[in-house]
């Protein structure tokens, strides 16, 4: 069976006891005072559980249904920049 719209909306509102994190480090160099280069390794964490309950009157019987959701969601990235400074960095020698 399929969920109506409303019906995730509420599921929605049970499980936003969201839980995470992001941890990165990263070096900017610069070759010239206007533009520089950077890098940067990270993880980012997510994690959140929640129950539902659902349930469903008919003349002859009723229907419930009810479970637990947990999901949890580490990305490990990195980047890597071509920078331009407006007005440059006056330190940058």
């Amino acid at each position: 069976m399929i969920w109506d719209f409303v019906h995730w909306i509420l599921f929605a509102k049970d499980i936003l006891g969201v839980f995470g994190f992001s941890f990165g480090f990263g070096a900017e160099y610069y070759f010239s005072p206007a533009f520089s280069i950077s890098g940067e390794y990270g993880l980012n964490y997510y994690q959140t559980n929640g129950d539902y309950k659902e349930t469903e009157e008919y003349e002859e019987y009723k229907y419930v249904r009810e479970g637990s959701l947990s999901f949890l969601l580490g990305l490990i990235y990195s980047r890597i920049g071509l920078n331009f400074h407006i007005g440059g960095k006056e330190d940058a020698k």
